[in-house]
């Protein structure tokens, strides 16, 4: 039996999933129309031949099962989606395959509607109707969940009966904990000008920890990121209150912990640090490499300092190689010694090249067990 997330989908004609354009290793895909049997199986034979994808929806949903297979293979590969413009809509299991996406895109006049899934039963008067399917909404929020949506979230995505429709504005999807770029002609917010609650509650979090635990091995001074942190929180209070990030905080605090238990605490400073950047974040402090930049003279020297991410990564070398000279008697320090001498070598022949020193970090890091 056939379970629909769109009253519409029985009518529409199918699905037409093709590639709109293509280069070596990208594709923007087209999905439009009705979602039907089999449409899956089409999106995965385009999807195998390209690791990076947009995926550009216009649909009045259609079939759960294939919406929540072309929404799984869209979160595993990384895709981005995008809808809106044009008069083009994204209704239902639309919206499922659309909010699959590691980076969602919607114009500021999107609409993108959700409801309860339903299948049609016969009537006491012999007319088809539709009801809600309680099996079908527990798939739709178990798979929800895997993305990582909120509570709120799930719960808005089938609240409304199968003839009615909740749409996610970008004001909405904000409140609901919705990471979503949103595009006005040319120019595009970015959740971290518009951040959720969530993720609020996720930089706080990580800036907190960063003063507290990452600092001191960063060798930066810790009472700017911690105002960096509470600024955070107390920009969130303005914008959705502060009853909201009780839990959340506590929920967060709670992750960081984990984190640091399952990667150690040097990684996790690391990554902590590339997360950051990547929403736009700089740490307060963190403004270069260990050494001078202004003296830098090799072509290696100048790779690190024009590249950020490599920042963390020789600052704790640095501390590190500190550490050790202090606290290890003299014979095993110069063992130490020698090896740093040869890593150095090691760096210095990459060069320019960004990816060969950033291998050089990595595996000095592991050599000290620090990652």
């Amino acid at each position: 039996m056939l379970l629909f997330f769109s009253i519409w989908s029985s009518v529409a004609a199918a699905a037409d999933v093709r590639v709109l354009f293509a280069e070596t290793d990208f594709a923007q895909i087209l999905i439009q129309g009705a979602i039907e049997e089999g449409d899956g199986a089409k999106f995965y034979a385009i999807a195998e031949s390209f690791p990076r994808a947009t995926v550009a929806l216009d649909s009045p949903g259609g079939v759960v099962s294939e919406a929540l297979s072309i929404g799984a293979e869209i979160a595993i590969r990384g895709y981005t989606t995008y809808t809106g413009g044009q008069e083009a809509s994204c209704y239902s299991a639309c919206a499922l395959i659309w909010v699959s996406g590691i980076r969602r895109y919607m114009t500021r006049d999107a609409v993108i509607g959700v409801h309860a899934a339903y299948r049609f039963i016969t009537g006491s008067n012999g007319d088809r109707e539709p009801r809600e399917s309680g099996v079908a909404n527990a798939e739709i929020g178990a798979f929800l969940n895997e993305l990582g949506l909120s509570r709120k979230a799930i719960q808005f995505f089938t609240a409304a009966g199968p003839e009615e429709f909740q749409l996610i504005t970008p004001e909405f999807a904000q409140i609901l904990d919705i990471d979503v770029y949103v595009q006005d002609g040319f120019n595009v917010e970015t959740p971290a000008e518009r951040p959720t609650p969530r993720k609020i509650a996720d930089t706080t979090t990580q800036l907190l920890k960063v003063a507290t635990s990452c600092a001191p091995i960063l060798d930066i001074p810790s009472r700017p990121i911690e105002l960096q942190g509470r600024e955070t929180l107390q920009n969130g209070h303005a914008i959705f209150g502060g009853e909201i990030f009780a839990e959340l905080i506590v929920e967060y605090t709670d992750r960081r912990k984990a984190e640091i238990e399952q990667v150690g605490l040097p990684g996790w400073c690391i990554e902590a640090d590339l997360d950051l950047r990547e929403s736009g974040i700089q740490i307060a402090g963190l403004v270069g490499p260990s050494f001078d930049c202004g003296k830098a003279v090799s072509a290696s020297e100048r790779t690190i300092c024009r590249s950020p991410e490599l920042w963390a990564r020789d600052r704790i070398l640095s501390t590190a190689y500190l550490y050790f000279r202090g606290a290890l008697p003299a014979d095993e320090f110069a063992n130490i010694q020698q090896s740093q001498r040869a890593w150095l070598k090691r760096r210095e022949s990459c060069g320019s090249d960004l990816n060969c020193t950033k291998r050089v970090y990595s595996g000095r890091l592991r050599e000290l067990g620090l990652q």
